[in-house]
């Protein structure tokens, strides 16, 4: 009819709802849930985040943890080994030294057997070559009178009975060794009383009459005696001799003889550290400084040595040697 409509420029609703509020347009109310719904989003996500954060935190303090013990027990174990490796390299010195030892004795025994053999043979070979040289000279041309012959046929038939005597005297099947050792210096040195068999070989207290052997672990208390009335009248007499001790690495002997360069009568070996032991027992307490070097205490038939000092100077200077080598203090 001439007029315009202008219905077709109306927005709908729909269009209205899927179209964001602006915040100049929309209502105080509009914008405060607008933000309390992104508010809440933000809020939600963060706390996610913070779980998330928490479970990585407590993987990796869970990890570090096993990683710790790991450690441990392979430090534990890494000390074990150490520990195992330094006893099997003192045991290995230990018979390192004991071989060294035999080894040196038994060629000084050698060299001197081998030098006394070629002393008697050059002395045999040159008194054989005299007496040659003597008797061609008798039977020879040489306008010697009979005088002079008779004059030495003495000499001449003491000289046969010399080389007779020293062709048909046997070699000794060995030449000691000398208390002097030859592979360590003395740790202690000096005259001891030491109860010996008649071969100069330790006693041993199941060999003594009257002297029965403790029980393992039953010491008597390692004292000076005061009175000498406790001396027992069975006893065997004790035998001085000059007494060297010496060794290393936890392994000990004492030799023994009549002097310190002399022949070694006996050596009374394998003393070892954390091992052997000095008691006082009944034999030794027969002398007012006596004590007695046991090599095993806990076991029955291992040897013993018995000894005393003649003074209290002495006795004080072997306990200290003695004692220093078998807590191993001397090693360290």
């Amino acid at each position: 009819t001439g007029s315009y409509n202008y219905s077709q420029f109306a927005t709908s609703n729909k269009d209205a709802e899927s179209q964001p509020i602006l915040l100049h347009n929309a209502s105080q109310s509009e914008v405060d849930a607008e933000h309390e719904q992104r508010l809440i989003a933000v809020e939600t996500a963060l706390a996610g985040e913070k779980q998330q954060r928490s479970l990585v935190v407590s993987q990796l303090s869970s990890t570090q943890k096993s990683y710790e013990l790991k450690a441990e027990q392979y430090l534990h174990r890494i000390q074990f080994l150490e520990e195992q490796l330094k006893n099997l390299e003192q045991q290995m010195s230990s018979l390192y030294v004991a071989f060294g030892i035999i080894q040196d004795d038994s060629k000084e025994e050698r060299d001197q057997k081998e030098a006394w053999k070629q002393t008697q043979i050059e002395s045999d070979a040159a008194m054989a070559k005299q007496e040659t040289k003597r008797e061609k000279q008798q039977f020879s041309p040489s306008g010697r009178i009979d005088g002079e012959r008779r004059a030495s046929s003495s000499d001449h038939s003491s000289r046969r009975g010399r080389v007779k005597q020293l062709l048909s005297s046997p070699l000794p099947s060995a030449v000691k060794a000398s208390v002097k050792p030859a592979a360590h210096p003395p740790i202690a040195q000096g005259e001891l009383l030491l109860l010996l068999d008649k071969d100069d070989q330790p006693l041993q207290p199941n060999d003594a009459p009257s002297t029965p052997r403790q029980k393992p672990g039953r010491k008597l208390p390692l004292r000076l005696s005061r009175s000498s009335s406790k001396r027992f009248s069975s006893a065997p007499n004790f035998k001085k001799q000059y007494c060297v001790l010496h060794g290393a690495n936890g392994l000990y002997q004492i030799r023994y003889g009549d002097t310190y360069a002399g022949p070694v009568s006996g050596v009374h070996e394998f003393i070892t550290a954390g091992v052997s032991s000095i008691d006082h027992t009944h034999r030794s307490s027969g002398q007012q400084f006596g004590f007695e070097v046991m090599i095993n205490a806990s076991v029955m038939d291992a040897p013993a040595l018995c000894c005393a000092a003649e003074t209290e100077a002495d006795f004080m200077r072997w306990m200290a040697a003695l004692m220093s080598v078998i807590d191993g203090s001397m090693d360290t």
